[in-house]
């Protein structure tokens, strides 16, 4: 972290070594932490400073009846196999309702189903 820093910056921490300084510092006027569950909760109790962030991980992905489907393929295949315990893991995958009348819903299922079986 600097020793001086300008009146409108947004910082970035990569290391949680340095989440206990950021939390004293009192240049901080929001914290928006990304990571685990625990994480989350344990800046959320140790600072006064104002979190912006949830402690339970909801990641919906929704696949409108316009979409790519092979570009839907590859985004629901990493959204939930790249890190399946990331914060940011897709947990439910909602469809138009049209996907599952023309087929392409069993494509998507089918493309996680391959996915799992690899």
């Amino acid at each position: 972290m600097p020793d001086t820093v300008g009146d409108k910056l947004i910082g970035f921490v990569t290391s949680r070594d340095e989440i206990p300084y950021l939390l004293k510092v009192d240049i901080t006027n929001l914290v928006v932490p990304r990571g685990t569950n625990r994480l989350v909760s344990q800046i959320k109790e140790s600072t006064r400073i104002p979190v912006l962030g949830h402690a339970d991980e909801i990641c919906h992905v929704y696949v409108d009846k316009s979409a790519n489907i092979d570009m839907t393929k590859q985004i629901i295949r990493d959204a939930k196999t790249d890190y399946p315990g990331a914060c940011n893991a897709m947990e439910t995958l909602l469809v138009h309702k049209y996907l599952s009348c023309n087929g392409r819903l069993n494509e998507l299922i089918l493309e996680l189903q391959r996915e799992v079986m690899v």
